[in-house]
Order: structure tokens, then sequence, then C-alpha cells
């Protein structure tokens, strides 16, 4: 079976796909109480959730959102601590560029965790500042990088 990129299609996937992106990006970044489960841009009709499994367990996390201009963003991106160093990450990069590539993107964003553009940056990725504007609260010390595909 190897690695897949779904959408959440239960209950107990939307559970896990919550519970790593509030492991790995919020408690583990000491950001403990404020994951919201319910944030109205995760249901956004032009955003896509999507869960990246292991032989059908989760073990990362993405949001793909649609700008509508052919560019996209990689929101939220996460792959569990148990999971991490063993290719998922590249894996999970690959499977969002061919899925944003066959629905006719050009162009994929992201606000890169400090500790992740080393990682962007070896899968093509360039620092460039897209919107200055999302450079707030949460995401106050991410870098903004692009990438075309």
């Amino acid at each position: 079976m190897g690695l897949t990129l779904e959408p959440p299609a239960n209950d107990d996937d939307w559970r896990a796909f919550h519970d790593i992106r509030e492991a790995v990006l919020f408690i583990g970044r000491g950001r403990i109480g404020v994951y919201d489960r319910n944030h109205p841009h995760d249901r956004a009709p032009q955003n896509q959730c999507l869960l990246l499994k292991l032989d059908g367990r989760p073990v990362g996390t993405v949001r793909l959102d649609d700008f509508g201009d052919g560019s996209g963003c990689l929101r939220l991106v996460a792959v569990t601590e148990r999971e991490q160093r063993r290719g998922h990450g590249r894996a999970l990069s690959d499977l969002c560029d061919a899925r944003m590539r066959a629905l006719g993107f050009h162009t994929l964003k992201v606000n890169a965790a400090p500790e992740a553009v080393g990682f962007y940056e070896k899968l093509g990725w360039k620092r460039q500042l897209w919107d200055a504007t999302e450079l707030a609260g949460i995401a106050g010390d991410c870098v903004q990088m692009v990438k075309g595909l």
C-alpha cells in the first residue's frame, strides 16, 4: 500500500488529522490550548485538508489552499514525530506537487517554520516574501517561500 495522500474520510481520519497538527505544530512548539479544531479555513471549499497515510495509518497532514490565480499554499504541514526523518516529508511534498500540478497550479507557497527552511530549500523552494500580512500571530516567525511546478 505504501504512502497515500487523501482527504479525511471519516471521524477517525478527522481526529487523526487534528491530533497530528496539534501535537506537532502547536503542543510541540509550546503553544498549548490554542489549536482550533473547528477553524473555518479547514472547511472552506477552495481548500483541501489531506492526510498522509503509511499503509493506511495516518502519519502526516497538509492543507492545500487555492488562491484562485494558479497559485496555492501548503498550510500546517506536519509529520508525526515518530515518522520524521524517514523520507515521509519528501514524499508528502512530492504528492502535493503532483496533486497541485494535476489541478493546473503553477506556483506553490508556504509559510515555513524556521527549523523547516533547510528542508524546503533541499526540495527546490526559494525564500520569497509573498504576503507580509500572513506573518502575524502564530506565523510571526515563519519564512515565506515559493516553488514553481
